[in-house]
Parts: structure tokens; sequence; C-alpha cells
């Protein structure tokens, strides 16, 4: 199964990489996103929302194109919008594809894919245990985490 998500993720992931059009992205990423809801892959929509907010008003940031309205001195313009939904759904359409696609039990030939797949198998385990790293210490649960994970 591992492999048949990497087999399928790779011609996903260039689609999403090297069509030029913000709808086409945008619609791969929706589809993405519904994939990793429905296989329980933990999308987090507020997190998501926030990411692609967040990457849309640093762009807005710096304006170029035809000015759409202000707020202040705050100018939104065509130009930077588009840029910024673009970079927006682009990036968080490969976080979902990345959703769907890395698994903990994959398997890439070679020295580089025993380091990809440790490190993978690191970060499943990290994230199945997220729940001990909170509050004021977070370092330190971490590096506590990640102590206890190298004596697995």
């Amino acid at each position: 199964m591992a492999r048949l998500n990497y087999i399928a993720g790779i011609p996903a992931m260039l689609v999403l990489l090297f069509i030029p059009s913000t709808v086409v992205r945008a619609l791969l990423f929706l589809l993405f996103w519904f994939l990793a809801w429905f296989f329980k892959k933990s999308p987090y929509p507020l997190f998501t929302v926030l990411v692609i907010l967040g990457i849309v008003f640093f762009n807005l940031l710096m304006p170029y194109g035809q000015i759409l309205f202000s707020i202040g001195i705050f100018k939104i313009t065509s130009g930077a919008l588009k840029t910024g939904i673009h970079r927006a759904v682009t990036l968080e359409g490969l976080v979902m594809l990345s959703r769907l696609i890395i698994r903990k039990d994959m398997k890439i030939p070679g020295l580089f894919g025993e380091l990809l797949s440790d490190t993978f198998t690191c970060f499943a385990v990290i994230m199945s245990r997220k729940e001990r790293i909170r509050g004021k210490n977070i370092i330190t649960a971490l590096d506590s985490l990640l102590i206890e994970l190298s004596g697995e």
C-alpha cells in the first residue's frame, strides 16, 4: 500500500507543481484535503486556513498590479492577491499530498531511502505522541521524547 501511495503521489505532485493555473491548483488542494480528511490523516482545517491567510497576507505586503482597494495606507493589489493565493494553494496542496503519501512503512531503496524511511518513521512516532509536547517546556518535552525514541 505504501508503494502504491508513493507511485500515485509523484504524478499528482508534478501536476500540482507544473500546471500554472491557480484554479486547477486550488481544486487539487481541495481534493487532497478531502482525501486526507476521508482517510483520517487529520488535515486540521483551522491551521490550514491560518497558513493560507498568512501566506496571502505576506504577499499583500509587497503590492503590485492594479489597486483593488485600500485600508488606510495598506493597498490590496490584484497581482499580490493572485500571487498569494497561488502560492498558498500550492504549498497547502503539497502538504495535503504529503499527508496522503508519506507513511512510516514506506520503503525507498538505497542508503538515502533508508535514511528517509527512518526519518519518516521517527516523524510518525513523534506525531502519534504529540500530545506529550505541551506547555512551557516544549523543548524539554521534545528532547525527552527524542531520547525515549532513540532507546526504541
